[in-house]
């Protein structure tokens, strides 16, 4: 069996051609183009999408591309829209930082691909786009799994209940924690049980992970304290490190919730720049909570070290098993070796090992 894909052309179907070949340059409001197709767009005349999950761009990366493309060109057309201002413009539904490294290394035009696509169905592609290619970090990428459900809740009348206009998150969260509850056993609301296949089906379209496991390992970090909502959606540190430094809680540190901020604050610079593995502020961290159960670190090195070998499985191409191995990966990266007892820790330390032999 072929392993699934999640590429932008299975969305499309047969909507969206393989590009022509034989390319022109196109200005804005060009009468000739009214079909999806491959062409070169002067850059002047496209513009950021507005349902890009990605907002920020690695200056050291974005460098690097630009000098690839002053060298080489754009070897994949970027995707994008007619504007539905009306103003013959271009939107970018994937490759907005293709296009940013192409104005930067002075191209005039670029490759692209226009199609029809309506707005729910943009958020979809640019989110495959950018998971395909490794470009999310964790936070833009929750955030995008909610703007889809917050789409679907908008437009499909079986979910209005979950409607909430000024903040639409909000929604989406409230109808994924409901489900839960009651798969979980903790509620009795069997009415929530009919809407479970059309969440499934907006998570089922990315392809990556399931609802389940976004309630269970994605959630859990917007709950964060803002400065580490701050440096994870800047991209300066990795969910792994703001997990080990989100256990400085006024609760552990004598009720002084100044303290345990400006802790944060100095723990995340200090992570910033690199002067600090997750192991390195775990340590940190339980010297500052007193913790006398020093953290397992042998669960947690194992735990990285699975991670590394599950992606490097998948890379092979021979798993058909996708969203299991990504499951697998979230439940890894999130685990916190300090819930677990001395029995527990060695039992999932044992599990961990045999996987390993295995992959």
């Amino acid at each position: 069996m072929a392993k699934k894909q999640i590429g932008i052309d299975a969305l499309f179907q047969s909507s969206v051609p393989v590009a022509d070949p034989t390319r022109r340059a196109v200005e804005a409001g060009d009468p000739d183009v009214a079909e999806p197709s491959g062409l070169e767009i002067q850059v002047t005349h496209l513009r950021p999408g507005r349902h890009q999950p990605r907002v920020t761009f690695d200056a050291a990366s974005l460098r690097e591309l630009t000098e690839s493309i002053r060298v080489h060109g754009v070897l994949q057309p970027i995707l994008v829209r007619r504007s539905s201002d009306g103003d013959g413009f271009f939107e970018i539904i994937a490759g907005e930082r293709r296009w940013r490294a192409a104005q930067a290394a002075g191209l005039e035009t670029v490759p692209a691909r226009v199609v029809e696509i309506d707005d729910v169905n943009v958020r979809t592609v640019a989110m495959v786009e950018n998971l395909q290619r490794e470009d999310l970090n964790v936070l833009e990428e929750a955030e995008g799994y909610l703007d889809l459900l917050s789409d679907k809740i908008s437009l499909d009348p079986d979910l209005s209940i979950y409607r909430d206009a000024e903040r639409p998150h909000v929604g989406a969260i409230r109808l994924l924690r409901a489900l839960n509850n009651r798969l979980a056993g903790n509620s009795k609301d069997d009415a929530v049980l009919r809407l479970e296949p059309l969440v499934a089906e907006v998570f089922h379209r990315v392809g990556r992970i399931t609802w389940q496991s976004f309630v269970s390992h994605r959630l859990p970090l917007l709950s964060l304290p803002d400065e580490l909502l701050d440096a994870l959606r800047a991209g300066q540190i990795t969910y792994s490190k703001a997990r080990a430094i989100a256990r400085l809680t006024p609760e552990r540190l004598g009720g002084d919730e100044q303290r345990a901020r400006s802790l944060r604050v100095e723990l995340i610079e200090r992570a910033k720049s690199g002067g600090l593995s997750v192991r390195a502020l775990q340590s940190e961290v339980l010297k500052l909570i007193g913790d006398p159960e020093a953290g397992p670190e042998h669960v947690t090195e194992r735990s990285s070290t699975t991670v590394e070998s599950v992606r490097s499985f998948q890379r092979r191409g021979t798993s058909m098993l996708d969203v299991r191995f990504n499951d697998l990966i979230d439940r890894l990266e999130t685990t916190n070796a300090d819930n677990y007892g001395p029995a527990r820790r060695t039992e999932i330390a044992a599990a961990i090992d045999a996987l390993l032999r295995v992959l």
